[in-house]
């Protein structure tokens, strides 16, 4: 977290209520994330990745950045508590969430061009030096259809009458 060691050296004091800070920003930047990568994926597999990068950051781009912004503005005006560890919870809070955002729009957005170049070239996730063998892709669309001919088959059967009977009784 490198709001936490720009405030480090800064001096400001670190407390216990601090602590749950990460799991805050963890979830605020997770969340950026799956938008992020959800509208990249939504957007046209036909066109250059770089297209459609700037198609992603188009379509939600400024809500990352109102959120970011509300978020910013939240903990700016806890600042004004007189509770010392929230006062401090949220001084580490404001430099964090700015630097999330950066890391977001910046870093996050070149993994997945580096990822999608990975995937266009049919390498492999963690050894990126060995192509894929293109003939597994068969065996994984039909895994990927069978799974989704059960969920579905499991979806009807839980909407049944008798099954959600059953489900409030038990």
């Amino acid at each position: 977290m490198a709001g936490y060691g720009l405030l480090f050296i800064i001096g400001v004091p670190f407390t216990s209520m601090t602590q749950i800070l990460p799991f805050i920003m963890f979830g605020i930047g997770l969340d950026d994330a799956f938008i992020l990568s959800g509208a990249y994926k939504r957007t046209d597999k036909s066109k250059d990745v770089v297209d459609r990068i700037e198609d992603t950051v188009e379509e939600v781009g400024i809500s990352i950045f109102v959120t970011t912004v509300s978020s910013i503005s939240a903990f700016s005006l806890g600042c004004i508590s007189s509770v010392p560890a929230v006062y401090w919870l949220c001084q580490y809070a404001i430099p964090t969430l700015f630097l999330d955002f950066f890391f977001q729009i910046t870093f996050f957005i070149a993994l997945i061009v580096i990822d999608e170049r990975r995937v266009i070239d049919k390498r492999r996730d963690c050894l990126v030096c060995m192509r894929a063998d293109t003939s597994y892709n068969e065996i994984d669309e039909e895994a990927e259809d069978s799974l989704g001919k059960y969920m579905l088959r499991f979806a009807n059967f839980l909407m049944k009458t008798w099954v959600k009977a059953l489900v409030i009784v038990v």
